[in-house]
């Protein structure tokens, strides 16, 4: 019986004390504002931290950047040999002339919002 008061009163304590700290840790900073980049280049890190978002950029963008996307890995697909037939490889090739009738050949898109790395 003592025991189980003892317990209780621990896991009493251990919910005050983090209710307590729950309230007086510091409200969470934007991190694309001004006062996070001057937090964080105070720190004397060596790298210097600056804007490279619009501050209007919506969180959840920004977290979508923070991890890569894990590809799934398909079982049971079959890998394929290629025998070596001699031939010499050329010198260059350029898609853009071999396949010249592809009009997505050559099309760089922007890519900079995939989050795949």
């Amino acid at each position: 019986m003592k025991h189980l008061r003892f317990f209780k009163m621990r896991i009493a304590l251990l919910a005050l004390a983090a209710v307590i700290s729950t309230s007086l840790a510091k409200p969470e900073v934007h991190p694309l504002s001004d006062e996070y980049i001057e937090h964080l280049n105070n720190k004397n890190l060596p790298w210097k931290a600056g804007r490279n978002f619009d501050r209007d950029i919506p969180r959840s963008y920004l977290k979508r950047l923070l991890g890569a996307k894990t590809m799934k890995v398909r079982s049971g697909l079959k890998t394929i040999h290629h025998e070596d037939n001699g031939e010499d490889l050329p010198k260059e090739f350029d898609a853009r002339k071999h396949w010249s009738n592809c009009k997505s050949i050559g099309v760089i898109p922007d890519q900079s919002g995939c989050s795949s790395c």
